[in-house]
């Protein structure tokens, strides 16, 4: 017997890689750079040696790469969106994304 899904959004099993910064933790903390096993318009897993604790903020910043080209010539698109970690194991960490998010082009 399957297992029952509860979640809403469906899951794509994608390697985009991702810095994940955590928030409030001073300026002299370096982001993770990890990438993910699973993502979805909901959140994400990434594996990582030493995930954050539970209800650690964080903000998450993915790299899309692709064809598409901006009216200023740059390929790819860069996404920011803030979250919370909401599991944490051996090995990874879950993290939910919040609604609101910033995209734009791949820096330079």
């Amino acid at each position: 017997m399957a297992k029952d899904e509860r979640r809403s959004m469906e899951r794509f099993c994608m390697a985009i890689p991702a810095m994940i910064t955590r928030l409030g933790a001073g300026k002299n903390i370096r982001p993770l750079v990890l990438s993910s096993r699973d993502i979805c318009s909901g959140g994400g897993y990434f594996p990582c040696e030493k995930p954050f604790p539970v209800d650690t903020r964080v903000e998450v910043g993915i790299l899309i790469p692709g064809p598409g080209v901006t009216k200023s010539g740059r390929k790819g698109a860069h996404v920011k969106v803030s979250g919370v970690v909401v599991r944490q194991e051996l090995g990874g960490m879950a993290i939910r994304f919040d609604r609101r998010y910033r995209m734009a082009p791949f820096p330079e």
